[in-house]
């Protein structure tokens, strides 16, 4: 008989997960797998079909207010609107396995079941973690040992590192097409993680007219950023420089449609980040491993998550945000565009996801 698994996500934004999906089509075809998640409305969850996704709405415009104004306060509503979801859950469905992500997760599975399984996707220290009981963590999952450090203060026997990459196989390795000079921003699109440079950096190169169009993929998180772009770069927008494409993109059609790239952006804008926050300069960004497997060369700042980077010659790490800066890179990756590429695709069979999972996987389906 198949045991049943449940995956505690406390965040909006389960479509845009890919550890979470990934490790989701891994498991199913051991575990009956549910997942209990929060829906704001914004990310497209309706996108996930299937009876293991439970969301528990909570309303778009309160959720925005309390992200902005009240952050702690909105985390203790969604763990318990989570905790009440899975407890009632628990009544009538059997579980066997428990997996909380991040704090809010992990204490909802302590506070439900007790013993639980910890997958962390964002590294923070607060009340929740605080709170939470370290002996009844039956295993981590964690991006790098860095982050698992900052987290606990000596090692566990059952520590998984799996990066947020998707699946690698040479068989569909992408061939890339020749330069086109089509610049692609994926993910969310906020300021926060470079928006405006990338913006300003185009707004220099139509000066001279070299062809470059940038695309901007994926939810724009604030109505006043769409405001702005709109105004601010109204004519590289009407004239189809740069792109808005916020249609939601299944995980399996993720490489296919970044391959039509030639280079991909992976920034943070620490004018707006406080250089400080451990989880943004050590996270190893999901965009840049779906980069690699597309054969999509990357413009990244120079942090210690995006190290691999500079290991692989996968691209180029920049100290600053100039447009000036983002420029150059662009140019220097377009001249020797063939190398970069190809060690992206290096790149992305060195963190194969299904290699990473499956010591995970076998760990789980012994229990």
């Amino acid at each position: 008989m198949r045991k049943s698994l449940i995956i505690i996500f406390p965040d909006e934004w389960l479509s845009h997960s890919p550890t979470i999906l990934n490790i989701t089509k891994s498991l199913s075809d051991v575990f009956d797998i549910r997942i209990f998640a929060i829906d704001d409305g914004v990310f497209r969850n309706p996108s996930l079909c299937g009876e293991e996704y439970i969301f528990i709405r909570i309303n778009k415009i309160l959720s925005r207010f309390f992200l902005r104004k009240f952050r702690p306060l909105y985390d203790v509503i969604k763990a318990n609107r989570l905790k009440k979801a899975v407890t009632a859950s628990v009544k009538s469905h059997k579980v066997d396995i428990v997996i909380g992500v991040d704090s809010v997760g992990l204490w909802v599975a302590q506070q439900v079941f007790g013993k639980s399984h910890f997958l962390s996707l964002e590294v923070k220290k607060d009340c929740f973690f605080r709170s939470i009981d370290i002996s009844h963590i039956e295993s981590v999952v964690i991006q790098t040992e860095e982050r698992y450090n900052y987290l606990f203060d000596k090692s566990r026997s059952h520590t998984f590192f799996i990066q947020n990459s998707p699946p690698f196989s040479k068989s569909t390795a992408v061939t890339k097409i020749p330069f086109q000079k089509k610049l692609i921003f994926f993910g969310m699109v906020h300021p926060n993680h470079g928006l405006y440079a990338c913006l300003n950096t185009m707004e220099l190169m139509v000066k001279s007219d070299e062809g470059y169009r940038l695309t901007l993929k994926g939810v724009i998180s604030k109505e006043r950023v769409r405001a702005f772009m709109m105004v601010r770069y109204r004519r590289l927008i009407e004239n189809n420089i740069i792109t808005i494409d916020e249609q939601y993109t299944n995980q399996d059609e993720i490489i296919p449609y970044l391959s039509s790239f030639d280079i991909g952006f992976c920034l943070y804008d620490f004018r707006l980040i406080s250089k400080n926050d451990f989880n943004y300069i050590t996270i190893p960004s999901g965009k840049l491993f779906n980069y690699y497997a597309a054969g999509v060369p990357v413009i990244g700042v120079d942090i210690p998550g995006l190290q691999s980077v500079r290991e692989f010659q996968s691209g180029i790490l920049l100290d600053n945000l100039s447009a000036d800066a983002i420029k150059n890179a662009i140019i220097k990756i377009s001249a020797d565009y063939a190398f970069f590429s190809t060690n992206c695709l290096k790149a992305a069979e060195h963190f194969d996801f299904q290699k990473a999972v499956q010591p995970y996987k076998d760990f789980l389906s012994a229990e």
